[in-house]
Order: structure tokens, then sequence, then C-alpha cells
């Protein structure tokens, strides 16, 4: 049986370590880096909750068989 929890966390761990990364290579200096992780980790999830619920709305309205 496929969990959406255990999903939904490790998505988010794995958000969370590009985000790091990604705040590492955008500027040199660390604490600049740090301080901006939250912000993008909460704007990445909310845009991609945003996509995910466009497409579960299309699939209700649109590829509906019923």
């Amino acid at each position: 049986m496929i969990d959406p929890l255990v999903h939904l966390a490790l998505f988010l761990v794995v958000v969370l370590v590009i985000i790091v990364v990604h705040g590492f290579y955008f500027t040199t200096d660390d604490r600049k880096a740090l301080t901006g992780v939250p912000w993008r980790f909460a704007r990445f999830v909310f845009w991609c909750a945003l996509i995910a619920g466009a497409m579960i709305l299309a699939e209700h309205t649109v590829a509906s068989v019923s």
C-alpha cells in the first residue's frame, strides 16, 4: 500500500535539500543563504501545492469518465 504521508515527507526533505544547496550556490554569504531558506521553501511548497490542486481539479472536471 502506498502511504501518502511518507511520500509527502520524502518530497519535503528532498525539496529542503534542493533549496539549501541552491541557496549556497546562489550567494557567497552563508548567513544570507540560510536566512533565505524558509522563504524559498515556503514559496516552493506553496506553488507545488497550487499546481497539484490545479491538476486534481482538471482531472476531476475534464478527465472524468463517469
